[in-house]
């Protein structure tokens, strides 16, 4: 078994524990040879063919669609704060990485509650959730069944609103939860029950066929008012275990519908690349968007990291006019060492230095 860590993370480059007779230094002069030369390089082993794209229904598109237009507006903003929510106002990521979000899925060992890599187990409990998200951890159980009655008063009160924009109501896609939510003038009870269920299925869990979590309904319906007492933290660590249970990475048609969002801000919180300038002692979701996740998933995957797609965040030696760029990917013997048979199927180690 791989060692349990005590500290809260580690850096992807720390190589003291590598095996430096197997690295490797390349070394470039000009930008355009480097993107040239390391996408020549990485197109074979690292491309991934349509039949095997990871597919998911987690995807944060529409609840920051959301965001965008409800932070705008006072009213909906003190909603989300009273709701216990309020972290959401700071949301940046409209898309998470394909290859960065297949390899948290994966990582993630359900039966220990905890993400495997190659330096140990990192353990995700309550206040993991707590500490990335920053959502209530009340004394409220969330409850949500398998299935959903339609003759249930909760659902079919719900579902009304939506009988002019979908023939079938029983299946709610989250834009129209999203449209409801930008058409609201009145911000009570249905404007946070709505809310609630757009975040419930991109954050928590979403539906295989890619409608709304309407399983929510039945803990919030009668407990709207309490919304920031409930265990939003514990009804995350059911949908982990659950969702990942229920995902068939060798089925073609299998979809993983778990917190995708919330895996892949934990591992890139917990795993530091010190050639990034991030503020890890920030809430994840302050810190991290789109751009910083695709930075994060070229490194993992032994990618050049490109300074413009860094917007400004990688370290001031950066700034100077012509970069040079040195990639050291540090390929340990990990096949022949058992206890760390996990790591196999990670990417390899790279380090970025910034030469002067």
């Amino acid at each position: 078994m791989t060692q349990q860590l005590s500290q809260k993370r580690f850096s992807i480059n720390d190589s003291s524990n590598l095996n430096q007779q197997k690295s490797k230094k390349v070394k470039f002069n000009n930008i355009n040879r480097q993107e040239e030369a390391v996408e020549s390089e990485c197109s074979n082993k690292n491309s991934v063919k349509n039949n095997d794209v990871f597919k998911n229904r987690g995807s944060p598109t529409q609840l920051f669609n959301a965001i965008r237009f409800l932070k705008l507006d006072n009213p909906s903003v003190n909603v989300l704060k009273k709701m216990g929510f309020t972290s959401l106002l700071d949301l940046k990521i409209n898309i998470i990485p394909s290859r960065l979000g297949q390899h948290v899925v994966q990582s993630f060992d359900e039966s220990t509650m905890s993400m495997k890599h190659w330096r140990g187990d990192i353990k995700i409990t309550k206040e993991s959730v707590k500490e990335i998200l920053g959502f209530p951890c009340g004394g409220l159980k969330i409850n949500a069944p398998e299935r959903v009655k339609s003759d249930d008063a909760c659902i079919k009160s719900w579902r009304r609103q939506f009988n002019k924009l979908e023939k079938d109501t029983i299946k709610v896609k989250p834009k129209f939860v999203v449209e409801k939510l930008r058409e609201a003038k009145n911000k009570g009870q249905l404007f946070k029950i709505n809310l609630v269920v757009l975040i419930a299925t991109v954050l928590f869990e979403a539906m295989k066929d890619g409608t709304s979590n309407q399983r929510i309904l039945y803990s919030i319906s009668s407990n709207h008012d309490k919304i920031n007492e409930m265990d939003w933290c514990g009804y995350l660590i059911d949908c982990l275990k659950k969702c990942k249970k229920e995902w068939n990475p060798n089925n073609k048609k299998s979809y993983y519908c778990g917190p995708l969002t919330f895996l892949t801000l934990f591992y890139v919180q917990k795993i530091e690349c010190n050639f990034m300038n991030i503020d890890y002692s920030q809430l994840a979701l302050k810190t991290w968007n789109t751009e910083l996740l695709r930075v994060k998933e070229s490194a993992e995957f032994s990618y050049l990291v490109v300074k413009s797609h860094c917007d400004g965040n990688l370290s001031n030696d950066t700034q100077k006019g012509e970069v040079i760029r040195e990639v050291v990917r540090e390929e340990n013997n990990l096949k022949e060492d058992k206890n760390l048979e996990i790591a196999v199927k990670n990417p390899v180690d790279l380090k970025v230095l910034f030469l002067p």
